[in-house]
């Protein structure tokens, strides 16, 4: 604190007040009092940062995997999501593990690649880390439940798997798979 002295009356009773610097640049009018008892350290950003730091649990409400986070969870649990009717609807659950994003982030990590997306590994399954991976959107088209699988030799693939298997373009696949061709 910078201090500058002053008196002014207030209610018949004279004051000592002080105009006062603070270190962050700002300059504020304080009681002398106030200043003698130590019931005023700054014009009010300490106050604001302390309260700042209280409420900050992890720092990262702005960040890519929180906004996954809240989306997992919203799917699963708010009824007016758009996305409610093919997830919570259906039974799928968050693992009470994963209700802390703390614990969620320490078992997912950050996202590893850009559009990495969250994908249950058995779609009918629940979000809980032995059923959780990050996948591109490739993977997760190949992973919904509405596909269907065909199996050649003890192997099952989607149509679209299987044409990249053998090379060729999944139209074609399908008119072969459909036994048009």
């Amino acid at each position: 604190w910078e201090l500058m002295f002053f008196r002014m009356s207030s209610k018949g009773k004279r004051e000592n007040y002080y105009l006062c610097n603070c270190s962050c640049g700002e300059s504020k009018v304080v009681r002398g009092a106030s200043l003698k008892r130590g019931t005023t350290k700054s014009c009010g950003c300490l106050t604001r940062k302390l309260a700042k730091e209280n409420h900050t649990t992890h720092g990262m409400s702005k960040t890519k995997i929180y906004s996954v986070w809240l989306n997992m969870r919203r799917r699963c649990y708010d009824k007016s999501n758009n996305k409610y009717n093919l997830y919570g609807a259906k039974g799928i659950k968050v693992c009470d593990r994963w209700f802390d994003f703390n614990l969620f982030f320490m078992d997912m990590g950050d996202l590893p690649f850009e559009g990495a997306t969250l994908d249950r590994i058995s779609p009918l399954g629940n979000y809980e880390p032995s059923n959780v991976r990050w996948a591109n959107q490739k993977q997760q088209q190949r992973n919904r439940t509405n596909n269907r699988k065909f199996t050649y030799n003890g192997e099952s693939l989607t149509s679209s798997e299987w044409a990249e298997r053998i090379g060729v373009s999944s139209k074609t696949m399908a008119t072969r798979l459909l036994g048009r061709g």
